[in-house]
């Protein structure tokens, strides 16, 4: 999950070395043109290949009224990302969270390739958006699984953690471009490797909690021995008959699947969703971990999903901010600061708190005197934490 990251991020970051600007010029000019105009229009250019042999602009010919492509097609990538993140955060829920990251990064791998061979440049934008589609979701369903499969006690470490990958991606991917200056090998380049952790899948088990929370108990029990059989250590040898008594614990109501719009019923939730809302929004990816551990396993991976489209949504919006007046940019910047800080008052603390398996667990988070001696780390099974 940590090194299929790195090659995420370079399919995010790519285009700098997919479509760098290229100088060019004009073999067969068939009209006269001023100078401010830079030689366009331009139906024949000849290009500079000292540096890239070839990008997506020389293959489509992404200049004067066309160049415009290029920074449509990174549109896309992350309108491809926000679309990702929604769809497969819902679906990780249903289905499962390494089903779903498999699917993702595979999707990235089979867009990936195809980006290289596009005949036209509307295909090109396509199999961009794919890509960012498979990226979003594997970001999110990734995450999810990690933090699902750590203990309470290593939980933010392993958050930060995750993220050392995005900044790795981005100095290798430097690496590898300054290697592979064709358009066609470096895309290929980049998207093969997603197979192989695509492929990676097989390896590893699904997250025990999502499974038990599930009702999948006889699977739950299976893959934490497993776990035990690798790590040499031993839990309880009726792991699985203190799953079911967990489960026949929870009210009828959480045993049922729950879904995202029961969050609506509960106020405390609604509080908790409305404000991580607007909190992502405003900061981004900085707080990925806080989201995951306000809501029940039955919906985590959907609400991680809303909040992460918010996120971009705000990064979409602060570069036109940024282009405002300085006093103007740095009023919205400060005043959205603030906001985000005075929104988490109503947010609970989660430090050393099992993750939620039901929505009466989640609403149990803003009652300090459970949240100080939560009962779900006594009472759910421990290797299911």
């Amino acid at each position: 999950m940590f090194l299929a990251k790195i090659p995420l991020y370079w399919h995010l970051m790519s285009l700098i070395f997919l479509s760098p600007p290229m100088e060019f010029q004009c073999d067969n000019l068939q009209q006269s043109i001023e100078k401010e105009h830079g030689g366009c229009p331009c139906d024949n250019p000849s290009w500079n290949r000292s540096v890239f042999t070839e990008t997506a602009q020389t293959k489509f010919g992404l200049i004067c009224d066309r160049a415009w492509v290029i920074s449509f097609s990174e549109s896309m990538l992350y309108v491809g990302t926000l679309i990702g993140s929604l769809v497969f955060g819902f679906m990780a829920d249903k289905y499962g969270r390494l089903l779903m990251f498999s699917l993702c990064c595979l999707c990235v791998a089979t867009a990936g390739c195809l980006v290289s061979v596009m005949p036209t440049a509307v295909s090109y934008i396509i199999m961009r958006c794919l890509e960012g589609i498979g990226t979003g979701g594997a970001i999110v369903t990734g995450f999810v699984y990690i933090i699902e499969y750590c203990g309470t006690r290593y939980r933010d470490i392993v958050a930060a953690l995750y993220h050392i990958p995005l900044t790795i991606g981005h100095v290798t991917l430097a690496g590898v471009s300054y290697l592979l200056r064709n358009y066609n090998k470096l895309q290929l380049a980049l998207s093969v490797p997603m197979f192989v952790v695509a492929l990676s899948g097989l390896l590893i088990h699904e997250s025990p909690k999502w499974l038990m929370d599930s009702g999948k108990i006889d699977k739950a029990a299976e893959v934490i021995k497993k776990i035990d059989k690798f790590n040499n250590t031993s839990t309880s040898d009726n792991i699985r008959i203190e799953m079911e008594q967990y489960r026949a614990a929870l009210p009828k109501t959480a045993r049922n699947k729950e879904n995202f719009f029961q969050i609506f019923k509960y106020k405390k939730l609604l509080v908790n969703f409305l404000s991580m809302s607007a909190i992502y929004l405003i900061c981004g990816m900085v707080i990925f971990l806080y989201g995951v551990e306000l809501f029940p396993t039955g919906v985590r991976n959907s609400v991680l999903g809303v909040l992460s489209v918010l996120s971009r949504i705000g990064m979409i919006i602060a570069p036109p901010v940024n282009s405002l007046h300085q006093t103007v940019a740095g009023t919205i910047f400060g005043v959205s600061a603030i906001l985000g800080a005075l929104l988490c008052y109503p947010l609970p603390e989660t430090k050393y708190v099992a993750l939620p398996s039901t929505m009466d667990h989640s609403r149990a988070l803003h009652r300090k005197s459970l949240r100080e001696s939560f009962s779900l780390q006594n009472r759910q099974p421990s290797g299911a934490q």
